[in-house]
């Protein structure tokens, strides 16, 4: 999902900037929302449980994972924007509603 989100960014970049809509933005964040969630759920539920107590003290790489994973994980841009601002902008786009609820 992430290359892929990257090569139609990268597509879209090649086109006339009026090309470039907001629907398209907000699809490819939401993209990208979805990559950070699922890297988020194999860190937290899979890679950091099972590497064992040595590997995870501080300066191990381990350690470094799980610190900048929690950071990006906690940021208002992902936790709030793109959880819910974005997605909700999305939908609203792209179902073709207005700002307040009225298509």
């Amino acid at each position: 999902a992430l290359l892929h989100a990257a090569r139609q960014w990268t597509e879209l970049c090649s086109r006339a900037p009026r090309d470039f809509t907001r629907e398209e933005d907000l699809r490819l964040a939401t993209i990208c929302r979805e990559v950070l969630k699922l890297a988020w759920s194999a860190v937290e539920r899979h890679l950091f449980p099972t590497a064992g107590s040595s590997a995870v003290r501080a300066g191990e790489r381990i350690e470094r994972v799980w610190r900048d994973m929690s950071t990006q994980h906690s940021h208002v841009g992902i936790g709030v924007l793109l959880q819910s601002v974005a997605t909700r902008e999305y939908a609203r786009v792209r179902l073709g509603v207005a700002e307040g609820g009225h298509a």
